[in-house]
């Protein structure tokens, strides 16, 4: 019955009339499984890993998703991760790569996509889930065996909107957070869905010195040839003159990531408040990785920046001067280019973009 449906919903997709892709696979003739995030909402103290994976279990029935759908939540004696080897390859319900196996997933960072929309579709932010597990799916804080609701107690998850739906976002147990739902039983290889664009990347050099735009223009320039990248590639860093935006042209091409994954059309880069369709944790030899990049950006890339958050202009290494950094492991659009203010002898990455 199952078959059926699948392959009834594959002739669907085909004819334009069900707005997500799920493929079969070569190898195996399987198709993906689904991940989603619960509409639920719940404290710490919701009692553990059989109240999480009924929730999954309801809310994919209520959307009509067949299949067996269990919770990405750990405890004393469950580890997420276990729960789920043995099958291979997720997509959001539209039929967004998300990832392929659990160790690449886990160990490498390999995902494509963010793990942002709930069974029935709705594409969340500003929301973040319960998982008890760090961001490599090791179990972690888990608000006392999920018995508390206490705000001196500590539970972990992670950002509907971050590189990895693991975990690696403690919070305190009193606050109100979803699960992360995730079919099991299919084995299908996943790979990012590949689109034309621009390349952005982050470095694998960090600022240790006075290292000013040019230089870091440089750097970029270097890393981008050496991993034989197409293209010519400046820094993403404002100074109290110009501008990250004002250091590229604007025109109709989107940014990509190295894998080819979409991170943003090209008039929502730089501008506007809508969030970023996946995150930018690549080098440019493609390895992913989940780092902070300075930025020097005070309140918007297309927005002037103030000396105190460029590090003097980036003539300054001093731990008395301060320097504003964005993190590549997040597609919401301020946290990415601006997460936090630091010392000037902080060792930072930089964003790298093609012109």
């Amino acid at each position: 019955m199952v078959v059926r449906l699948r392959s009834a919903m594959l002739i669907l997709t085909a004819c334009g009339r069900l707005s997500f892709d799920v493929s079969f696979d070569g190898a195996t003739n399987d198709v993906p499984n689904r991940i989603f995030i619960t509409d639920t909402l719940t404290a710490g103290n919701f009692g553990g890993v059989a109240f999480a994976d009924q929730v999954c279990a309801d809310e994919a029935r209520l959307a009509s998703l067949t299949g067996t759908f269990i919770a990405f939540v750990s405890d004393a004696t469950t580890s997420a991760r276990d729960r789920i080897e043995g099958s291979r390859g997720w997509v959001r319900v539209d039929g967004t790569p998300i990832g392929d196996t659990p160790a690449s997933m886990f160990d490498s960072l390999a995902i494509f996509g963010t793990a942002n929309q709930t069974a029935s579709g709705a594409l969340l932010s500003g929301t973040s889930t319960w998982t008890g597990t760090d961001p490599r799916a090791s179990p972690s804080a888990n608000c006392v065996g999920w018995i508390s609701n206490s705000a001196s107690q500590d539970g972990d998850g992670n950002s509907v909107l971050n590189a990895t739906f693991a975990g690696g976002n403690i919070q305190t147990c009193d606050l109100a957070r979803r699960f992360v739902c995730l079919e099991v039983g299919h084995v299908a290889t996943v790979v990012p869905r590949s689109v034309a664009g621009r390349i952005a990347f982050v470095s694998r050099m960090n600022r240790s010195t006075a290292i000013n735009v040019t230089n870091a223009d440089a750097i970029c320039a270097t890393e981008a040839s050496t991993a034989g990248l197409p293209g010519m590639y400046k820094v993403a860093l404002a100074t109290t003159t110009t501008t990250i935006a004002s250091r590229f042209t604007i025109d109709t091409r989107s940014w990509v990531r190295v894998d080819g994954t979409l991170i943003a059309a090209a008039s929502d880069m730089f501008s506007g408040a809508r969030d970023y369709d996946s995150v930018v944790n690549q080098h440019a030899d493609g390895t992913y990785d989940n780092v902070a990049f300075w930025t020097g950006v005070s309140t918007a890339p297309d927005a002037a920046s103030l000396l105190a958050d460029t590090c003097v202009d980036w003539a300054s290494v001093a731990a008395s001067n301060a320097g504003t950094r964005g993190v590549s492991a997040t597609a919401n659009r301020l946290e990415m280019w601006r997460n936090s203010s630091n010392a000037c002898d902080s060792t930072f990455h930089f964003l790298c973009m093609e012109e």
